[in-house]
């Protein structure tokens, strides 16, 4: 993501500062015609979707054999949306698409595998719910009011993100692993 803070001198000590925030080295504070117009269209943007979200069908039975290549083509047209709302998105139509899908994926997999594969698919499931958070968060950096509140967001993000990927390549090297041993 890429995200766009408009900064000015500050009257007060001639530093910079974020326009619309009080200077973090004087106290100066803002003018009241300041504004961050690119925050305030990610904020817009971040509410509209919050609001036209979809709901996910819970009854969908997942498939263990499509869990890598399904997840992998879905977050990358999460990040893809995330990606261009942080830039100059207009609509939140990209949001609620991408997180529609994945809303989906993810209730798909919170649905019971039959034996014998019940509790990996129990494992999946609280991974992909791990990875959902994640993502949420990089939402909530979209409409961070500064750039060190933004990258903290995004560090909590990736940091579940990771942690969700490494039980799933736990569980994808497992179902090779067996798929392997089946075959013969």
């Amino acid at each position: 993501m890429r995200l766009k803070f408009d900064a000015i001198t500050c009257g007060g000590c001639k530093g910079r500062r974020l326009l619309d925030l009080t200077c973090t080295d004087c106290g100066e504070r803002p003018k009241a015609q300041e504004i961050q117009y690119d925050l305030q269209r990610r904020e817009r943007l971040v509410a509209e979707f919050r609001t036209t979200r979809k709901v996910p069908d819970h009854t969908i039975k997942p498939v263990l054999s499509s869990l890598t290549g399904d997840l992998d083509e879905l977050l990358g047209q999460v990040l893809g949306a995330l990606s261009s709302t942080s830039r100059s998105g207009r609509t939140s139509e990209p949001l609620v698409d991408a997180f529609g899908e994945m809303d989906q994926f993810v209730a798909h997999w919170a649905n019971l595998l039959p034996r014998p594969h019940r509790n990996r698919g129990k494992v999946i499931g609280l991974s992909l719910r791990e990875l959902a958070e994640g993502l949420e968060l990089f939402l909530d950096a979209l409409c961070a009011p500064d750039i060190q509140e933004a990258k903290g967001l995004e560090r909590q993000g990736n940091k579940k993100i990771e942690q969700a990927g490494v039980t799933l390549d736990g569980i994808a090297e497992l179902n090779a692993a067996e798929a392997a041993f089946i075959s013969g």
